[in-house]
């Protein structure tokens, strides 16, 4: 879902190659982006100043204002999952899963070499699945466990690993709301956080 400023809401998925916009007030799907990877697994999205970001996993992150579609020429190659976070953009890199890279606050455009954090650690197996924003810290899930970086800026992030040892399977079988995180983890069970 997306909730532009102006109104006009609107479902947006992605099938095959193509990325559609469903407008409420229409209900008619109109192919907005005609490029994504046939070999990409999954589209995900995220909001950001009134903008729409999506990742495939194979390419640039891409950004719709509702009218053009452009890439961000200047974001990591071929992230897998993206989340806005103190107005800055997390990408988890599609070539090293533990990599955690994100621009400068208020500029999604802007990756300096220095803005990246490992979770767990550099080349662990055990690779990230998804990720939410949670009572204003954001909650890494890898297959195996989960990982709090808390924090505001490169100076002040610090990651922890969280408690209890359940991770998540993928960022689709995750759902927050104000108390609690829910996720299945590879036992095919429900968990809450």
């Amino acid at each position: 879902r997306w909730y532009p400023q102006n109104s006009n809401n609107r479902t947006l998925f992605a099938h095959e190659t193509d990325l559609y916009s469903v407008p409420d007030n229409t209900g008619t799907p109109t192919s907005i982006y005609s490029s994504i990877s046939a070999s990409a697994d999954y589209v995900r999205f995220e909001q950001q100043n009134d903008l729409l970001y999506w990742v495939d996993g194979d390419s640039v992150c891409k950004q719709w204002d509702g009218t053009t579609v452009t890439s961000l020429t200047n974001s990591p190659l071929a992230p897998t999952h993206i989340i806005s976070h103190l107005q800055r953009m997390f990408f988890v890199l599609g070539g090293d899963q533990t990599r955690i890279v994100f621009s400068e606050a208020g500029d999604p455009t802007n990756f300096p070499s220095v803005n990246f954090i490992y979770v767990p650690r550099p080349k662990s197996p055990d690779k990230i699945a998804g990720w939410v924003v949670f009572q204003e810290s954001l909650v890494v899930f890898t297959h195996e466990t989960k990982h709090v970086i808390y924090g505001q800026d490169i100076g002040s992030f610090t990651r922890k690993e969280a408690v209890g040892t359940k991770g998540a399977i993928s960022q689709e079988a995750m759902c927050v709301d104000r108390n609690y995180i829910y996720f299945m983890a590879d036992d095919k069970q429900i968990y809450r956080y």
